[in-house]
């Protein structure tokens, strides 16, 4: 959860300037942590405070449901929205009738969504919540799917010792490959091609790769 510090000539300051920064309501802002100035005088006013606060998760799953029902109102589309909080992931799981044309092209329109919910639920920092947007859990099917898919390219790759180039695919999916065949022994993983034709490459460990690395951490 993003937290951000704070110093005020008192909490009722500083409270004011945290509902400013993180554009809340002095509800939805929780007080972590308040410090008071070394060098004030015993029994004196302090001549400042520091506080530490964040915006309440609870708030921000519902600024997200607020966005998407929004975002969804604009598009004259009726959905079903539900949220769930898990960790430092908002999750937000549409039912529709209209679920092919909000998912779009292998998940385009469905990640360029979430991209937009994304900034404007989180305003207050790197560290808050990430939205995860899904219609009818397809990224999570979507996700097993690129599993078994890699799982068994990584397989045959070993049993072979010959690369496997896998279809062109998003960035977003490229990283799912790449994360889940860090780990396994045996091969490496890059990508290679144009943009809208990049493609995933499966090979032995012991293969150089020539083309441009791909690393996990990099959905490019």
């Amino acid at each position: 959860m993003s937290e951000i510090e704070i110093t005020a000539k008192n909490i009722e300051e500083a409270m004011q300037l945290a509902m400013e920064k993180l554009q809340a309501p002095r509800d939805a802002i929780e007080l972590l942590r308040v410090d008071e100035a070394d060098d004030t005088l015993e029994g004196a006013e302090p001549l400042e405070v520091r506080v530490r606060v964040s915006r309440k998760k609870d708030y921000l799953v519902e600024i997200a449901r607020e966005k998407v029902t929004g975002i969804l109102k604009h598009m004259d589309m009726l959905a079903e929205v539900r949220t769930q909080l898990a960790g430092n992931m908002i999750k937000v799981n549409l039912t529709t009738r209209d679920g092919s044309i909000l998912i779009g092209r292998k998940g385009e329109t469905l990640d360029a969504l979430q991209h937009i919910v994304n900034r404007m639920v989180n305003r207050g920092g790197r560290e808050q919540p990430f939205v995860l947007l899904d219609v009818e859990n397809y990224k999570e099917r979507r996700h097993a799917r690129l599993e078994r898919e890699a799982k068994s390219a990584a397989s045959e790759v070993v049993e072979t010792g010959k690369e496997i180039v896998l279809e062109p695919m998003p960035a977003g999916d490229r990283k799912i490959i790449h994360n889940l065949l860090e780990s396994f022994e045996g091969v490496i993983t890059y990508s290679r091609g144009p943009e809208g034709q990049r493609q995933v490459i499966v090979a032995p460990q012991q293969k150089e790769a020539t083309d441009v690395m791909e690393p996990s951490g990099n959905i490019g």
